[in-house]
């Protein structure tokens, strides 16, 4: 049933698990656009009248957090049930199922940031005073009610409307999530539980101490931080989105040297929490069918999903989850193409099962996978129990990927972490990771959906592909168009990187060029001018394959474009904190220039010419490329200096 929606419900909430109905995602999560029933006790057939539409946010449950599960101590919901106020977001209801804690709040038709950067002009919003007192009576209250919120910006401010057909929208504060009690002052609060807030909204107190070297699990600040926030919101709103300290890098340095430069209701409803099922489990064992898991038991993550040690009928086995979106085994590829792999040497798909929120593949369960077998320089081996001969190794994985191939299907992730060591004896390896795979026609060949693979693991071919952009790309010098692009993939989870939009003003001949950006749920990626090579490869060996020989220029020129290039960072007010030979780059063979890369690293200077980094370990640098006085630190936290 390709067609198949999938409806999640539960006592208070219900929507269609489809992506036209997803109106916001985060680190969270999803949420959805459905509804939400008041009368618990009746059934969805039969309380049409009394229906409301709502948003539905959907938060895993974390297991391994005793306090978070108890819903009675989810800091989010303890502030909304006293935070009732037609200019703040209403909550309808909280509902916990078997894997997700489920927020229902009225839903809203966008953020304050989309109307200031013009994504959202269907409705006609408040006149400017009324929008303004909007906000602000919405922060008092929360503020008389004792708490802070800690995270004021547009994108946290909803834009609503109350009736059916009616144009003129209300503006009410949201995602509370950072919300935190003050002291018996009703002004003061306390650091414990570190710094909250967004870049570039963060009052100078705020940014004096993220840049500090001194403990800030003792120090207080007072609600001026979220006046301090909604004033560079209002302003924002005022202004078309122009920020009163400026535009990119030069913010933050604003904001700490005090410099603003471009500064020329309805009745509230109480939160319903839903009493938990008597049947839920708080434990992490999941039961699906004759699926058994457990939710603190991971045994890896993979692209589409987790994979939790787990039994069926009372085997032990692998138990992956896919996302409910993925999971109709009547269409979902991975599921397909594994009930056509029979054989030795490829991991055994043994039954599939679903429930509302997930799909669940079971497969046989293996020890470890080749990468854990791998030893690294300064790690301990994961595994250590037996292998087949070298021989074996190399006949089992062919022989495997011979008959994948024979049964046309295109595996499409090759690496290492895809290998198993199976639990069998004699011990043999097995294929996994069938999540790209692809059915190929009988040319052996398939079209392409976009590339599929892991890093360090891609064939030439591949990395060719992914180099050449189709995108249009405006910067500083021109369009670029169908030129090619080195693309750095980088966890969302892991990315200190700057916005794209403050990178690509970053514009001087000896610094590599940002043209192109995009992201999804799990990566960002950074499209940036190619080069031929990075400075390290001159040094390698004569017969290594990748040494440079190419032309460089000349000494003089080498030494006055890199300075060149590093003089123009620091007059921007930043430090690049990573230079070493691998992020200095040689442009082309044809006009050879020399460009600093990089900037992951990159921080705002002090007002002083200094940039204190808060570091959670170690330097910023490679160690062999630290200046003495970094070396010479055992501290956590250094300062950089220019």
């Amino acid at each position: 049933m390709a067609g198949q929606v999938y409806v999640k419900s539960g006592k208070s909430f219900r929507y269609q698990a489809i992506y036209e109905n997803v109106v916001g995602r985060g680190a969270h999560g999803k949420v959805f656009a459905g509804h939400f029933k008041p009368n618990l006790n009746s059934s969805w057939n039969k309380v049409s009248g009394e229906v409301k539409q709502a948003a539905i946010k959907r938060v895993e449950i974390n297991f391994s957090e005793e306090n978070w599960m108890d819903i009675k101590n989810d800091r989010e919901v303890v502030a909304l049930k006293e935070l009732r106020h037609p200019c703040i977001v209403r909550l309808f209801a909280v509902e916990d199922d078997g894997n997700f804690r489920n927020y229902i709040f009225e839903l809203c038709q966008g953020t304050l940031e989309d109307f200031i950067t013009k994504k959202y002009d269907r409705l006609i919003m408040p006149v400017e005073t009324e929008g303004l007192y909007q906000m602000a009576s919405g922060l008092r209250f929360i503020h008389e009610k004792k708490m802070i919120h800690r995270d004021i910006k547009p994108e946290n401010v909803l834009v609503y409307l109350h009736e059916e057909g009616q144009r003129r929208a209300w503006l009410k504060i949201s995602d509370l999530g950072f919300t935190k009690p003050l002291k018996e002052d009703g002004i003061h609060y306390d650091l414990a539980s570190g710094l909250k807030g967004t870049e570039h909204y963060m009052a100078p107190e705020l940014n004096v101490l993220k840049n500090s070297t001194e403990r800030v699990l003792d120090k207080d600040c007072t609600i001026a931080s979220d006046v301090y926030a909604a004033g560079c919101t209002f302003f924002r709103y005022l202004n078309g989105g122009l920020h009163p300290f400026g535009k990119g890098f030069n913010i933050e340095l604003n904001i700490l040297e005090g410099n603003p430069i471009n500064v020329t209701i309805d009745e509230s409803l109480s939160p319903v929490i839903v009493e938990q099922n008597e049947n839920f489990d708080k434990t992490g064992t999941m039961n699906v069918g004759d699926v058994q898991f457990d939710r603190r038991k991971i045994l890896g993550r993979e692209r589409y999903g987790m994979v939790f040690a787990g039994t069926f009928k009372g085997e032990k086995v692998a138990v992956k989850r896919i996302d409910i979106m993925d999971s109709n085994p009547t269409n979902n590829r991975e599921v397909l193409n594994l009930q056509l792999l029979n054989h030795p040497n490829v991991v055994q798909f043994i039954h599939f099962e679903k429930d509302n929120d997930f799909g669940y593949i079971v497969l046989e369960r293996c020890a470890a996978s080749l990468q854990d077998y791998y030893i690294k320089e300064g790690f301990t081996r994961k595994y250590k129990g037996p292998m087949p001969t070298d021989e074996q190794v190399l006949f089992q994985l062919a022989n495997g990927l011979e008959y994948i191939h024979s049964k046309k299907i295109l595996h499409r992730d090759i690496s290492p972490a895809n290998i198993l060591i199976s639990l069998t004896k004699p011990v043999e390896m097995k294929w996994s990771g069938f999540g790209s795979s692809k059915p190929v026609n009988e040319r052996g060949s398939c079209s392409l959906s976009g590339l599929r693979g892991t890093d360090n693991w891609m064939s030439p071919e591949q990395l060719r592909i992914m180099m050449k952009s189709e995108e249009n790309a405006d910067h500083g010098r021109g369009s670029i168009k169908r030129s090619p692009l080195a693309v750095k993939k980088v966890p969302r989870e892991n990315c200190t990187t700057k916005s794209f939009e403050e990178l690509k003003q970053i514009n001087h001949p000896n610094i590599i060029r940002f043209l192109h950006f995009h992201e999804d749920d799990l990566y960002k990626y950074f499209g940036m001018e190619m080069c031929v090579a990075s400075l390290d490869h001159l040094f390698l060996p004569d017969d290594d394959p990748k040494k440079y020989k190419g032309p460089i220029p000349s000494d003089e020129q080498f030494c006055f474009q890199l300075i060149s290039g590093l003089e123009y960072i620091h007059e921007q007010n930043l430090v690049h904190g990573s230079i070493k030979p691998t992020n200095i780059l040689i442009s082309s063979k044809e006009n050879p220039q020399i460009k600093l890369s990089d900037f992951g690293f990159t921080t705002s200077c002090l007002n002083d010419g200094h940039s204190t980094k808060r570091l959670i370990s170690g330097f910023l640098s490679s160690q062999y490329w630290l200046a003495p006085e970094l070396l010479e630190s055992s501290k956590v936290e250094v300062v950089l200096t220019t």
